[in-house]
């Protein structure tokens, strides 16, 4: 099985919430991301609690390490999200990631790896979503 990631629709949400709701758009703002560790399917329909978060050490939701805009094809049409997470004192399988709001409650970016990654403490992987928008 191949690696499989999407904009998730409740992502894609929330940037028009943010787009259009100028007295709160931190709580759309993209900020938190964790690792998976039970069955992950991505698909555009795959909403939060679609997703089983690890809670090991050191890998379950934490505020991203990355988040910024930066130009491709024109200014801010791409987004940056990245997140090493080093595997704390207990070993650990993940499946993926998922890049949501600062609510923590939206998916904006899911990943599910093309098979399972195994973990053990101290060991590190990093997870990045960089995704440009355009029209087509």
């Amino acid at each position: 099985m191949a690696q499989v990631d999407v904009a998730a629709n409740e992502g894609i949400t929330e940037m028009l919430i943010m787009a259009t709701d100028i007295s709160s758009p931190a709580a759309s703002a993209v900020e938190q991301m964790c690792l998976v560790k039970t069955a992950c399917a991505a698909s555009i329909d795959s909403g939060y609690a679609t997703f089983t978060q690890c809670t090991e050490e050191n890998l379950s939701m934490v505020t991203a390490a990355t988040c910024a805009v930066s130009a491709d094809s024109f200014t801010n049409d791409t987004i940056h999200i990245e997140h090493p997470f080093t595997c704390g004192s207990e070993s650990a399988t993940v499946k993926g990631f998922i890049a949501v709001n600062h609510d923590g409650d939206a998916v904006y970016y899911s990943c599910c790896f093309a098979g399972d990654i195994s973990l053990e403490p101290s060991d590190t992987i990093t997870c990045s979503v960089k995704a440009r928008h355009y029209n087509v």
